[in-house]
């Protein structure tokens, strides 16, 4: 399944993946209208192809009707989900990560303009989510989640390019 979505940054700080998850997501947010919040779908691949989703700017009621349209409201087994806007904590909620079965997560940013990914917004993918986090950049913004007892502690993994920009090879 392959679906497409097109459609206030947080100063970085310490990791805590438990308060910042817990945190309040809006359902949706000021921009959660007009363009840049509308969403499109992309036709089915056949089974046993690579299953992506790429959330663009949408938010994450938006990704959800999306996701229910094709799933019918069950979850949806991807091989990895290109998070939306960057990592923005209005982007990433508890119910859009329970609607899916996925264990990457992909965060394309380099964090100069807003100061993506938000902290609560990667807390909410470690909490609810899991799996492994590949960053397109190492930066400020997000090199607090490759510590080892972190890792440890809630069970994820972090990939960073060895130089900056990177194919991913999800195997």
């Amino acid at each position: 399944m392959l679906l497409l979505a097109l459609t206030a940054p947080l100063a970085c700080g310490r990791a805590e993946p438990e308060r910042s998850a817990a945190g309040p997501a809006p359902a949706s947010s000021k921009a959660a209208s007009g363009p840049s919040s509308t969403s499109a779908e992309l036709p089915l691949p056949p089974r046993g192809a690579v299953e992506v989703s790429f959330g663009a700017d949408a938010h994450a009621p938006v990704l959800l009707r999306s996701l229910a349209r094709v799933s019918g409201g069950a979850p949806v087994k991807l091989n990895a989900f290109k998070v939306s806007h960057h990592g923005s904590t209005h982007n990433v909620n508890h119910d859009l990560l329970k609607s899916i079965r996925c264990r990457n997560y992909l965060i394309s940013t380099n964090g100069k303009k807003f100061k993506h990914p938000s902290t609560e917004a990667i807390a909410r993918i470690i909490k609810f989510g899991g799996g492994t986090l590949h960053f397109n950049y190492r930066t400020e913004f997000n090199e607090m989640w490759d510590d080892k007892a972190l890792k440890k502690k809630h069970k994820y993994a972090t990939k960073y390019p060895a130089k900056e920009g990177i194919a991913l090879n999800l195997d």
